[in-house]
């Protein structure tokens, strides 16, 4: 590029005057050569004694220093692969160098350093997020350490308070040594041994309440991008139960510390299976079978007063062969009164009733969140919307015995009241303030529902569903959205938990890898042995020889029905 050009082995780019294909060929330079970017505003001072051409390669400068294009330069820098930004500028003034370091350490740059001159001498700023508040920022100017080392992380001694809340039993624990309270656990090892390679003492914090959990302090900050750094600030801690890296000789080490999604196993016993029967049970209350009753009886007096009308003679078997025509193939023919093909229709039209019922409690037990309300953007409007997160009642018991006898039971109780008897399915109402709601508890009913809707797609079942409710009992009127976007709903909605720390099952992986990996189940159960709500082992195998007789007897009726007309042609007389 004619804005470039290459001095002592560096790339310069003037950033104020380039040309309109800059972004592409800075993203690309900075992908191959920047180990190290180095920004120059305006700085005219020789800086050549600082540059190590072994790490500084690439080069942004604007010659005019009046950091108008800082913006710009932030953007490209974030999608570098670099691991030291070098920031070279005249004095500035020290809330311009801590919002600059603060601003660059955001987006996982590992050595973000500010330059500048200061009465005749060049001061090295550097970000040191490990320790407090009062102390990241660090002069770098008569440190005895190399100029890069580590990110100049060395804790010099210092206490690093780590927050555990919710920890995990099996990567973190507490442990009483003669009298003293000790930790131990893979994540523990791992965080301490980090902590120790930097010259610092790790100190275990623990908050084993959720009622002073520290993100329920913070849920309704707000600036919820910031929320974790303003707990932080607010309780001088330095690590948060969330993924950090660090870096060590170069290379990335990264420990993901336990957070609630490991909780999953401790709190929540294994459900039991949902037996089929017990299922369409909760499913089709009375008012179901009520309806599907009134509308066969509807058709059955409306058949026996027209034939009575028409002064013929009523035959029950005749009527009822008629009425379930009418129902399921909305066709009547008259056969010999008792000739195979009448029996063999008839049976099956009583097949396909069944069929019928099943089908529509395999479609119900899909039931998930609506998507027709594109301004639900949070967990507060999705649940003030009024929109109910639907379960069975074997679900909603399971729900509501998941907590009986632990620290949760009272807070659980208050917050999530069950509703009942309210239509084809029951469903989880909350009536107190939803920002005051556990985001564990939101976590595990949903997930628990995505891992069964999972444990249905291994056994050959359709992804995911969503129906539209409709008042007509019958599985035609049910509209089915197959591979409809659950996840990307769920967690659009749920983004809120994830930001606050609730959920890295979310925020991180998805729960759509989650289920895979076996968060959901507790220890030592095969993901295989989840609860599932429906046994579709030899249903399955009913189902579907269900419809392959309901086939061939279709296409017998209908064979029989053109032999009829061709061999024996004859008016059809309608009821009679």
């Amino acid at each position: 590029m004619e804005n470039s050009h290459e001095k002592d082995g560096f790339l310069y780019i003037a950033i104020n005057e380039v040309e309109p294909d800059f972004s592409d060929f800075a993203i690309k330079k900075l992908n191959e050569l920047a180990s190290v970017i180095i920004i120059n505003f305006g700085i005219n001072r020789n800086i050549k004694p600082l540059l190590n051409p072994n790490h500084f390669k690439f080069v942004l400068t604007d010659p005019e220093g009046d950091l108008s294009y800082a913006n710009d330069i932030f953007k490209r820098v974030r999608v570098s692969r670099a691991k030291i930004v070098l920031i070279l500028t005249r004095k500035p003034l020290p809330i311009f160098i801590t919002y600059l370091l603060n601003s660059y350490a955001k987006i996982k740059c590992f050595n973000v350093i500010v330059v500048y001159e200061s009465d005749g001498k060049i001061e090295v700023m550097t970000h040191n997020p490990f320790l407090p508040t009062f102390d990241k920022i660090v002069n770098l100017t008569n440190s005895p350490l190399p100029f890069f080392y580590d990110k100049t992380r060395d804790l010099h001694g210092s206490t690093i308070n780590c927050l555990f809340t919710f920890h995990d039993r099996t990567k973190i624990k507490k442990v009483r040594r003669n009298g003293k309270v000790d930790f131990e656990g893979k994540d523990y090892n791992a965080i301490a041994t980090i902590v120790a390679h930097l010259n610092g003492k790790l100190q275990i914090e623990t908050m084993d309440n959720a009622f002073i959990n520290p993100w329920f302090e913070a849920i309704n900050w707000p600036d919820r991008a910031s929320r974790k750094i303003k707990i932080l600030e607010k309780r001088d801690i330095s690590i948060l139960i969330k993924s950090e890296q660090f870096t060590v000789d170069d290379q990335i080490v990264e420990n993901l510390y336990p957070h609630t999604q490991n909780d999953l196993s401790i709190l929540v016993p294994k459900a039991s299976e949902i037996p089929v029967g017990e299922l369409m049970a909760a499913i089709y209350k009375p008012s179901t079978w009520a309806l599907n009753v009134t509308i066969s009886l509807i058709v059955f007096l409306l058949v026996v007063t027209v034939r009575k009308l028409c002064k013929q003679r009523i035959i029950i078997k005749d009527v009822f062969f008629e009425v379930w025509s009418v129902l399921v193939i909305n066709h009547v023919i008259h056969f010999p009164r008792h000739s195979l093909e009448r029996l063999l229709i008839f049976g099956w039209i009583l097949s396909c009733f069944v069929v019928n019922m099943f089908l529509q409690t395999k479609i119900t037990s899909f039931l998930a969140i609506r998507l027709n309300h594109p301004d639900i953007n949070t967990i507060e409007q999705l649940f003030e919307s009024g929109l109910p997160l639907y379960s069975l009642p074997n679900y909603a018991e399971e729900v509501q015995k998941k907590y009986n006898g632990t620290q949760y039971e009272k807070f659980t109780l208050a917050l999530l009241p069950l509703a009942s008897n309210e239509g084809l399915m029951d469903q989880m109402t909350y009536k107190a303030d939803v920002s005051q709601l556990p985001a564990f508890i939101i976590e595990h009913d949903i997930a628990l529902f995505v891992s069964r809707c999972k444990n249905l797609r291994r056994n050959g079942a359709q992804m995911y569903h969503l129906v539209k409710e409709s008042i007509i009992p019958n599985y035609q009127s049910y509209k089915v959205i197959h591979n409809s976007p659950l996840l990307p709903v769920l967690n659009k909605k749920l983004r809120r938990l994830g930001e606050g720390g609730f959920i890295e099952l979310w925020a991180k992986r998805s729960i759509h890898n989650a289920t895979l990996e076996g968060f959901l189940s507790p220890e030592g159960v095969a993901d295989a042995d989840a609860v599932k709500p429906l046994t579709l082992d030899m249903t399955l195998f009913l189902f579907y020889g269900l419809l392959l007789g309901l086939l061939f007897a279709t296409m017998a009726f209908l064979a029989e029905v053109f032999v009829y007309e061709v061999t024996k042609p004859k008016q059809f007389i309608f009821l009679h």
